[in-house]
């Protein structure tokens, strides 16, 4: 399975999307005071696999080892083929951006991954850190360092600026599912029912927390306290008790989880999403799905988006409600895999084939963007 980044998408409000890629003007919805158009669309070759974006260039990093820069026109800066394939999300620091690549399947040698530090402007790659092997590598900066942690159990602390390694770490288990990298800890969960919390300054493992189930999801509240999911369909905080604060149970399998001020949205296999209290754990609205979810974000502060394995729509909800908001409507077998950035008032949004960049109220037309 890719790796499907948690991306928290910057402030962003809209009402109302419908867009489809045979119509460039969004329709109205809910709400006729917002609309919403696409400015331009920019086809991925080789499949986007994650994306960022700095002030003025969106990054996507591709499954056959390509790493293509679009400026905000929709417009190529430029593309590099680093050879394999990108196994990581992307990270941005200063003048470099960040990925890892591994030999392609049908290599016959196995030299393990490699962490590039590749120019913004260029694409040239600068230093390079050979890594052991992996399926998947997360990797995020973090003041002035940049952590990797592979899908093995594997830590690195990097110097961004130089590539020299700060210090290594290893849980020496299979890490289930996306990390946090929070600003003084990594919250990391393993496999045997483990959730191992890390000092970002030393990679000293100061807490082993021990889980009923296999974690799934993971994430922390604004207060610090740690929330998982795991594969029996629980949804729990822990907050330095032994025991769990609150246990809400799903139907299936925990899938992905978000935090929204007190509350925590949770989607599950049973193909429902949850927005949960995070003081006690009731459900205060539920949202069922066509299947099970592909794709889930946060879409700024008001909204997340969300798209199921049985279609091609990407349905944006009210998160304070549960209620859709609107739709983004891609053609068969187009799925989302990114959540949302904000870029200069528009944003972006990445499919396996392409990347769209959409403005509201006209905002297109203002910059002559529409494509």
């Amino acid at each position: 399975m890719y790796f499907f980044p948690r991306l928290f998408a910057s402030c962003l409000v809209f009402l109302i999307l419908i867009v489809s890629p045979s119509h460039t003007s969004a329709q109205e919805l809910a709400d006729p005071g917002f609309e919403l158009e696409k400015c331009w669309k920019y086809p991925v070759e080789d499949a986007g696999r994650s994306m960022i974006a700095d002030d003025a260039v969106i990054y996507v990093g591709s499954i056959n080892g390509r790493i293509l820069a679009v400026n905000f026109n929709g417009e190529k800066a430029w593309s590099t083929e680093l050879g394999g394939e990108v196994v990581s999300n992307l990270a941005l620091f200063e003048t470099g951006l960040f990925a890892v690549t591994s030999p392609a399947n049908n290599t016959a040698e196995a030299t393990g991954s490699l962490l590039r530090r590749i120019s913004k402007d260029t694409g040239i790659t600068g230093w390079t850190l050979r890594l052991a092997d992996a399926e998947k590598f997360y990797i995020a900066v973090r003041g002035d360092v940049l952590f990797v942690i592979s899908q093995k159990g594997a830590i690195v602390a990097i110097d961004p600026r130089s590539g020299h390694v700060i210090w290594r770490q290893d849980i020496a288990a299979e890490v289930t599912s996306e990390p946090v990298f929070a600003e003084t800890n990594l919250i990391v969960p393993a496999r045997g029912k483990k959730v191992h919390i890390l000092l970002n300054k030393t990679g000293e493992v100061t807490t082993t927390r021990t889980t009923q189930y296999e974690i799934t999801a993971i994430t922390q509240s604004r207060t610090n306290d740690i929330i998982v999911g795991d594969d029996r369909g629980n949804v729990s905080i822990l907050n330095g008790r032994e025991k769990p604060l609150w246990k809400f149970k799903s139907g299936g399998q925990i899938s992905g989880m978000i935090t929204f001020d007190d509350h925590v949205i949770a989607t599950s296999h049973d193909n429902f999403v949850y927005f949960l209290s995070l003081r006690n754990g009731d459900v205060e609205w539920k949202k069922r799905l066509a299947g099970r979810t592909t794709h889930f974000g946060s879409v700024g502060r008001k909204y997340i988006s969300t798209m199921s394995l049985d279609e091609d729509i990407a349905t944006i909800s009210d998160i304070a409600t549960g209620k859709t908001a609107g739709q983004l409507i891609f053609s068969a077998d187009e799925k989302v895999i990114a959540s949302p950035i904000q870029i200069s008032g528009s944003f972006a949004m990445l499919t396996g084939s392409a990347i769209y960049k959409y403005s509201r109220n006209g905002g297109c037309k203002e910059i002559g963007q529409n494509k």
